[in-house]
């Protein structure tokens, strides 16, 4: 009863206390420092990208080329070993399970063609 009575109270609104505030301005300011991070963030986003496509390139795995944003749209329809969703279940969970990659089922975003996943390649 105490602790139901004390939740709302861990509900509040607080700030982000200002020596960080400062300190996060600072850093959001200092140009040459953003430059060299963003250049840095944009060369390992690339760089991960270039593995995922090689390696879905070996595998012969049609994907939709990523143009901007950290995914790649696959087709592992042909890796199923039912063409059904049930298939597609059994598919992503030894992916996980056996590659540690987590998969999007293109299902969560609107497409109806089973073994059509998405993954992130930012990782």
């Amino acid at each position: 009863v105490g602790l139901l009575r004390t939740l709302p109270a861990l509900n509040a609104y607080s700030c982000v206390p200002q020596p960080i505030q400062r300190a996060v301005a600072d850093v959001l300011t200092d140009a040459p420092f953003l430059d060299a991070f963003f250049e840095e963030a944009r060369s390992k986003s690339k760089a991960s990208y270039e593995i995922c496509a090689r390696k879905l390139d070996e595998m012969v795995a049609p994907f939709d080329e990523s143009k901007a944003g950290p995914f790649v749209y696959v087709d592992f329809s042909s890796l199923l070993p039912e063409k059904n969703r049930r298939g597609e279940a059994r598919f992503e969970a030894l992916v996980q399970r056996a590659a540690r990659v987590a998969l999007t089922p293109g299902r969560s975003m609107g497409d109806t063609r089973p073994g059509r996943v998405r993954i992130c390649y930012a990782w």
